[in-house]
């Protein structure tokens, strides 16, 4: 079925939709029928002609228009699915909910899925269809009875469905019904699905005629009396085909009665003759080598208005006579044409000294059909050498790692089936599609350039308000992607700007949903450079971008993407509550992971149901490093190993990296507070897993906090064993984060690594006889100091400003002990104050142990 039929109906779906619907009629009913569909209404119309008596059950008429209802279903089905269930956004690769699963094994029950076709019957629902045609098919507005009529089917048709498939949701109905305001309901997809046939196979319209009759008749007060008659009357049903065979045949002999009326006389065409014959003119023709006999029949050709008197009509067959030889004389010689023009030529210089002139205009009528055909053949592989030479160009561009050259190869291959505005076809779309899921889900950065281009050029030539919104999304998704995994912030940037840009174009008073769904991925830009400043300004945009999308994604409206936002809400306020001394923020968070995960079940949606579940381990895991026990550290263990039942190695490689990395820190903080090391030995194994797909190269930022993250387990272990082993591998990992972790680039990240590195340095220094690594300690920390400022970040301060009392504590015991003792005091009661801010029951203990060493110490010192 062709594409811009299922283009228009799904139009109001949005670009995605119109992707998977495109084409899917003649790739469904193909698998329905186990054929083409054109093969099968070529085969209807044959049937129909041997058609006598009414319409049999089971006549291929009937089950076509069965399987057209059917198939009207089917695709409801998909673009709901596609519009509700497979979100655009962070939705791929997750099952449908129950109903739809239902709805489809529905259908193929009622489909026989092999060759024969077997579908089930449906006589009331198939005779509705037909009284309907009518009003299904004109042009124009159908009347009332034509509309109830359509009404009357849509009803049936739902009740049929309802019937095999209980507990259909009501958002369902609604689109089925068309009731969803600028969506195409079922009457609307069933239309257009006749219309298609009709237009594709024209004489399939034969078979539709006859079932029209009966619409005609209720329809139609003009023909009533004629059509009442007709319907009563077996005998004239049957007699249909050969009175129509009949009246063609009349329409035939008119024409021919029309063209005799309007020839010459016989005895004018004598005279003629005889006068051409006396002028030497028959003569000359023959010597030519055209006969007397074809000289004849063509004056019999001439017409009255061609010969108002002799010399007029000897005129035109002199004329006539002169091209008749100019015929013969070309198709008996060769030309400079192909050979097959010579042979089309040669036949027709032989039927024209036959003088069968009609059929040497039907020879030259088949060898232009045959030229058209071989021309059609030509334009067709001339296509398939040009799409072989982009695809081959594609992949060396690849090579060369030229983005915009891929796009402009890809606009091209599409404009092969698609001249008019490529860009902005169902084809295009799909490339885009791949490239973004090839992009988000492999780890493909390349992948994610090229949809970036892609979606840059849809920008450019977008010719609606609407189109600059849709390809402003795309994007920015593709830039804010490939910026989550770069050091600088260029690519973030310019995903804020072009989903601000997007918002301009895609208002919240026209399209509403789409404005959301905007909103919520500028938050997800906003968050991602928020997490790379040491301020918070960008983090409390995304907060507030989130509760603006919240506004119109409602948990009744939308309840997937109303549960995506309220997990990307919770990101976003977990990172918040993390540079906060309170844990607010992050108790928000947590609330907004466990409201998301009521929707995004696992049954449901596996892998945002797993991302879900990794996030609020995170969250758990901040709010346990906070407090003493170990409850809401186990929580969170407990949450990364559910995630990862889903997020398999093969199916999500870096989410699957992403959680190992996350599951290594909840196991690091609960073997830090623990006297064995079997959490950490966990913990350095997780990470080192992770580093399999964390890799420098594809992307440095999350390799440099793994790095970090497996310095801070082996320092904890290292800390614990005699040996420096654990602690030297310690400080090299952390030295290795800090090439991709720099300042200028992620200075947050940065000073938190320069805090880990002090506290490895710290203990490496303590079992030396030395100063120079207490020394190096000492100043990793006052590095940290200068980004994790008091007012900034004071949870943050207080950490490093304990960290750094406890080298002057080591110091002292080296030298100067009352000068180091007392500033390492100074430094742990500051520390304090802020704990007790922030009510970080486990970092109070710690302190307040250590503040009590160092009274006892300095008590202890000689005046």
């Amino acid at each position: 079925m062709a594409v811009p039929i299922f283009g228009a109906i799904f139009g109001a779906l949005g670009i995605e939709a119109a992707k998977e619907v495109a084409g899917a009629v003649d790739s469904a009913l193909a698998a329905l029928f186990g054929r083409r569909v054109s093969e099968v209404m070529e085969e209807v119309a044959d049937r129909v002609r041997g058609y006598t008596g009414g319409v049999p059950t089971n006549h291929d008429l009937e089950r076509t228009l069965r399987l057209l209802q059917l198939t009207s279903t089917l695709l409801i089905l998909r673009a709901y699915e596609i519009a509700d269930e497979t979100d655009r956004f962070d939705q791929r690769g997750t099952a449908p909910p129950p109903f739809i699963k239902a709805t489809h094994d529905w259908l193929r029950d009622q489909i026989g899925l092999c060759p024969r076709m077997t579908v089930r019957a449906n006589e009331t629902l198939v005779e509705k269809m037909e009284r309907a045609l009518d009003g299904l098919l004109r042009s124009g507005d159908p009347s009332a009875a034509a509309r109830q009529r359509i009404a009357e089917v849509e009803a049936a048709a739902w009740a049929e469905l309802a019937a095999g498939v209980p507990d259909l949701p009501a958002e369902f109905r609604a689109r089925f019904m068309g009731q969803t305001e600028s969506i195409p309901g079922w009457r609307d997809v069933f239309r257009e699905l006749v219309r298609e046939a009709l237009k594709e196979r024209p004489r399939v319209k034969i078979a539709f005629d006859i079932s029209r009759l009966a619409a005609l008749r209720d329809d139609s007060a003009r023909m009533g009396t004629v059509l009442d008659a007709l319907a009563g009357d077996a005998a004239a049903l049957r007699a249909l085909p050969q009175i129509a065979a009949d009246t063609a045949a009349t329409r035939r002999n008119m024409e021919e009665l029309r063209h005799d009326q309007q020839r010459l006389p016989a005895e004018i065409v004598e005279q003629l003759m005889a006068a051409m014959e006396a002028r030497g003119h028959v003569a000359r023709a023959q010597e030519e080598g055209l006969e007397r006999r074809t000289i004849l029949a063509l004056a019999k050709r001439l017409r009255n208005e061609d010969a108002p008197d002799l010399d007029q009509a000897i005129a035109a067959l002199d004329q006539a006579v002169d091209i008749a030889l100019a015929t013969i004389r070309r198709g008996e010689r060769a030309s400079n044409e192909d050979a097959f023009v010579d042979q089309v030529l040669a036949q027709v210089a032989r039927q024209t000294r036959d003088g069968a002139f009609d059929a040497a205009a039907r020879t030259v009528d088949d060898g232009l059909a045959e030229l058209d055909r071989r021309e059609a053949e030509q334009r067709d592989s001339f296509r398939r050498s040009r799409a072989s030479l982009l695809e081959a160009g594609m992949a060396q561009d690849t090579l060369r790692r030229d983005a915009t050259a891929i796009a402009r190869r890809i606009e091209a291959l599409v404009a092969l089936d698609n001249a008019e505005r490529p860009a902005w076809t169902a084809a295009f779309q799909a490339r885009w599609d791949a490239l973004y899921e090839e992009g988000t889900a492999k780890g493909v950065n390349f992948s994610l350039e090229v949809a970036a281009a892609l979606a840059a050029r849809m920008r450019a030539i977008a010719a609606t308000p609407d189109e600059r919104g849709v390809a402003g999304n795309l994007l920015g998704n593709a830039l804010a992607t490939l910026g989550e995994r770069e050091s600088g912030t260029a690519r973030l940037e310019e995903a804020v700007a072009a989903y601000r840009l997007a918002l301009e174009e895609s208002t919240r008073d026209r399209v509403p949903l789409d404005w959301a769904m905007t909103q919520n991925n500028l938050g997800n830009a906003l968050q991602t450079l928020g997490a790379r400043e040491s301020g918070t300004a960008r983090l409390e945009e995304a907060v507030a971008a989130y509760r603006l999308a919240l506004e119109e994604w409602t948990r009744d409206r939308v309840p997937l993407n109303w549960a995506t936002t309220q997990n990307n809400l919770g990101t976003a306020l977990a990172a918040l509550g993390e540079r906060e001394s309170g844990t607010a923020r992050l108790e928000e968070a947590v609330a907004a992971y466990r409201l998301a995960l009521e929707e995004r079940g696992r049954d449901r949606v596996p892998l945002n149901w797993a991302t879900t579940q990794s996030n609020l381990g995170t969250a758990l895991a901040a709010l346990g490093a906070r407090e003493n026990g170990t409850a809401r550290l186990e929580e969170a263990v407990a949450a990364y190993r559910l995630a990862l039942e889903e997020r398999t190695r093969d199916r999500v490689p870096l989410d699957w990296a992403t959680t190992q990395n996350n599951l290594g820190s909840a196991l690091r903080t609960l073997g830090a507070r623990e006297s064995g090391t079997a959490r950490l030995e966990e913990a350095v194994a997780a990470y080192r897993l992770a580093l399999q797909e964390w890799t420098r190269d594809r992307v440095p930022l999350d390799w440099a906090t793994t790095q970090n993250n497996l310095g801070n387990a082996l320092a904890t272990l290292g800390a614990r064993e005699s040996g420096t082993a654990r602690l030297e591998e310690a400080v090299a990992a952390y030295r290795l984060a800090l090439q991709e972790w720099t300042r200028d680039r992620l200075p947050l990240d940065w000073a938190t690594t320069q805090n880990n590195l002090g506290n490895a340095l710290a203990t490496l220094g303590g079992r030396e006889s030395g100063t120079a690594r207490l020394e190096e300690a000492v100043a990793a920390y006052r590095l940290a100091l200068e980004e994790r400022t008091r007012t900034g970040l004071p949870y943050l301060w207080a950490l490093t400003m304990e960290n750094l009392a406890l080298a002057e504590e080591a110091f002292g015991e080296r030298e100067a002990p009352r000068g180091h003792w007392s500033a390492a005091l100074r430094h742990v009661e500051d520390a304090l104050e802020e704990y007790h801010r922030a009510g970080a029951d486990y970092d109070i203990g710690t302190a307040t142990t250590l503040r009590d060493r160092l009274l006892a110490r300095l008590a202890a010192l000689p005046d």
